[in-house]
């Protein structure tokens, strides 16, 4: 028999993919491998696509907690203080009457002249104060760099003369009235003379007044934890106890927080006070002239 050509190759090849054909079972083993594939497949999509779930999930939550999370613009404030300044107000003017009409007497006259020594200067008090404070303050605008502020404020001062103190004032003033001035010079010895005895005797070395408060703060840098500021602050009040008087006050203030958490903070300011008594009762006042000294506060915030 006739072979045609390549006939050979091919019988051969047909020859040995029957001998190596597959069995049943390794060709059920290749199918059950292609399935398996598949699901693996199926299964590493599956969890692509739950980790990305879970990423955006965690994001959203995040950005929704931080955003709760911002501090409110309200704060409720409460803080302690002290304050310590020498306070230089006019000396007892019952001195001068010496120089108006000097006593023609030795000992009056050695008395008029120490008395008007003691006149010409100013006194000097060594002030001590107490403070507590309460109020609000709100952060106007998106950047929240401007803060309003609204408070109560009770303030207590001692003070102990140091400098010209009227011991002298007040001796002349009592010699005078016991040496039987005439009656044409009654007056001047009332208004010159024991008036001023009177309002050594009973100047207050102890006082205190409440007071409300308005002023504004800024706010130039805020970090996460740290907020510092500059502000002013205008106060009205009424004295407390037997000294009937109103009082004014003014103060600079320069300050800074520190933040705990989104809802504490802690905070100090520096003030520079300037106050300004006006006795109700004539002829005697608690302060001559403005007050004008330092204070420090330590304090807590609340963010409501």
């Amino acid at each position: 028999m006739t072979v045609p050509p390549g006939g050979l190759e091919k019988i051969r090849s047909d020859t040995h993919f029957l001998l190596n054909a597959p069995t049943s079972q390794e060709a059920g083993s290749l199918v059950f491998d292609c399935c398996s594939l598949k699901r693996n497949t199926n299964r590493g999509v599956r969890l692509f696509a739950f980790l990305i779930f879970a990423a955006s999930a965690w994001i959203f939550c995040v950005t929704a907690i931080s955003a709760e999370e911002e501090p409110s613009r309200w704060s409720l404030r409460a803080a302690l203080g002290y304050g310590q300044f020498k306070a230089r107000t006019q000396a007892d003017p019952a001195g001068l009457q010496h120089l108006y009409n000097p006593s023609s007497d030795p000992g009056l006259y050695a008395l008029g002249a120490l008395a008007a020594a003691e006149s010409a200067g100013p006194r000097v008090e060594k002030v001590t104060e107490t403070h507590a404070r309460v109020g609000l303050e709100y952060l106007t605008g998106q950047t929240r760099i401007i803060g309003l502020t609204l408070g109560l404020a009770y303030e207590k001062a001692q003070s102990h003369c140091i400098q010209n103190c009227g011991e002298r004032n007040t001796a002349y003033s009592l010699a005078l009235a016991q040496s039987g001035s005439s009656a044409s010079s009654a007056s001047t010895l009332l208004y010159r003379s024991v008036l001023p005895a009177v309002q050594q005797i009973t100047r207050p070395t102890e006082y205190e007044y409440g007071m409300i408060d308005f002023g504004i703060n800024w706010h130039p840098i805020t970090t996460e934890q740290w907020d510092p500021y500059v502000g002013l602050k205008l106060g009205l009040g009424l004295c407390i106890g037997d000294y009937e008087c109103n009082v004014i006050k003014l103060s600079p203030r320069l300050g800074a927080r520190y933040n705990l958490d989104p809802s504490w903070y802690l905070f100090s300011e520096i003030e520079y006070q300037t106050r300004v008594f006006s006795n109700r009762s004539a002829g005697f006042d608690i302060l001559s002239g403005p007050v004008i000294g330092p204070a420090i506060l330590f304090g807590a915030g609340w963010h409501l």
